[in-house]
C-alpha cells in the first residue's frame, strides 16, 4: 500500500522519530551521545514530527507515512514541487498542509483534514 502521506523533514533518519525506530537504532549500536550533540532546532524538529505521528496514530493508526530528509534527492523534489521553506512539511493525498512549527493549531488541521476525507 503506497503512503498518502509524507513527512518532509530536516532530522537525520538516525535520530529516530519514534520508539519503536530508536530500539532499532540503539540495535545498530546508534549512542545517545551521538543524539545529544545534535543542534537544538534539529531535535526541536524531531519533537514536532513524533507528534503529528502521534496525532495520525491516534485518528488512524493503520496509517502509513513516508518520512523524507530534505536532504535527499527526493526531499529536494518535493521541496520544490511543493515550495517547501520550513520542514516539518505534511503533505497528504499530494496537498502540501502545512510546514514549520508545529502547535495544536497545526494537529487540529490533520484531524480536520482526515475527519473530513472520512479516513
Amino acid at each position: 500500500m503506497k503512503s498518502r502521506i509524507k513527512i518532509v523533514t530536516s532530522v537525520p533518519p538516525k535520530l529516530g522519530h519514534c520508539t519503536h525506530c530508536e530500539v532499532i537504532m540503539k540495535q545498530f549500536s546508534f549512542k545517545d551521545e551521538q543524539i545529544k550533540e545534535m543542534p537544538f532546532h534539529v531535535i526541536m524538529e524531531s519533537n514536532n514530527v513524533m507528534r503529528i505521528l502521534e496525532k495520525i496514530n491516534e485518528i488512524n493508526p493503520k496509517e502509513i507515512v513516508e518520512i523524507i530528509p530534505t536532504l535527499s534527492f527526493e526531499g529536494l523534489i518535493y521541496s520544490a514541487k511543493y515550495k517547501i521553506k520550513r520542514t516539518p512539511a505534511i503533505i497528504i493525498d499530494n496537498k502540501k498542509i502545512f510546514e514549520g512549527e508545529i502547535g495544536e493549531k497545526e494537529l487540529n488541521i490533520i484531524e480536520k483534514y482526515f475527519l473530513s476525507k472520512n479516513y
